[in-house]
């Protein structure tokens, strides 16, 4: 292992913003003039200073799993022209799966990937009134659990495969979720639940639980926190780890792959 490649929302791509920025206008945390304010305060970098590695952070604040999956597919060939795949290792931090990318063309802003927020239910998308009436719509008729717990299966399922099919050493975390407790848990210890009333075939999820037995961290980025009930205040800004509960999870990964050569 000579990189180590790291993929998440918020709690691995960080919401600080430099102040200096900030007094200048700057409210986008993932503006790259933020980087270097950023980037060293959060788990990645911490992570890699104890294993002594290169690490490249792509994570992005606000991104949603679908974000995730488009980045990874689309940085793993680059960096393959530089390193063999042994040489690689990648951490993916997966996001809640209630965020959904929709591809945004001809309105208000520019063609870009746009994230809906469905738990979130405060999202102000006022800007264009066709976008506010569409959210409205698929709050009612299309966000549900069926579907993005599915669409969370096929996540994990897909950049799981696609990495074992270049011999890319990886393995995953949940980093949190928008809803009190996580329904990925509650159905992979259920898989009658998982089976029925979300209408996931057998066999995929015995394909996710291999995943989730082998290739995942054995809890949750909030839930390390939450654990550690002496230091709450000093772990949480506006639900964001601070940078100290970023220290006190690159610890814990690191002792889950410091003995990965």
């Amino acid at each position: 292992m000579k990189l180590i490649l790291c993929e998440g929302d918020s709690w691995t791509g960080g919401h600080f913003i430099d102040p200096k920025l900030e007094r200048m206008g700057t409210t986008n945390v993932n503006d790259r003039d933020n980087d270097s304010f950023r980037l060293p305060k959060l788990w990645p970098y911490k992570l890699g200073k104890l294993l002594n590695k290169e690490v490249i952070n792509t994570a992005r604040a606000g991104s949603s799993n679908d974000g995730i999956v488009r980045r990874i597919i689309h940085k793993i060939p680059t960096l393959l022209q530089t390193y063999k795949p042994k040489d690689l290792f990648v951490i993916v931090g997966w996001t809640s799966p209630e965020r959904k990318d929709f591809y945004y063309k001809g309105g208000k802003i520019p063609d870009s990937w746009e994230t809906l927020y469905p738990n979130q239910l405060d999202q102000d998308l006022s800007f264009d009134p066709d976008l506010e009436k569409f959210y409205k719509i698929y709050l009612d008729k299309f966000w549900n659990e069926e579907e993005y717990f599915d669409r969370y299966i096929q996540h994990n399922l897909l950049i799981h495969y696609f990495l074992k099919s270049f011999g890319i050493n990886h393995f995953f975390f949940d980093a949190f979720y928008e809803i009190p407790k996580s329904l990925i848990d509650v159905n992979m210890k259920n898989t009658t639940r998982a089976n029925k009333f979300v209408n996931i075939p057998e066999t995929k999820v015995k394909l996710i639980q291999d995943i989730r037995d082998n290739y995942f961290v054995n809890t949750s980025f909030r839930d390390i926190l939450v654990s550690k009930n002496d230091f709450k205040e000093e772990l949480f800004s506006n639900y964001h780890p601070t940078e100290k509960a970023q220290e006190i999870w690159a610890n814990y990964l690191y002792k889950n792959i410091k003995d990965i050569k």
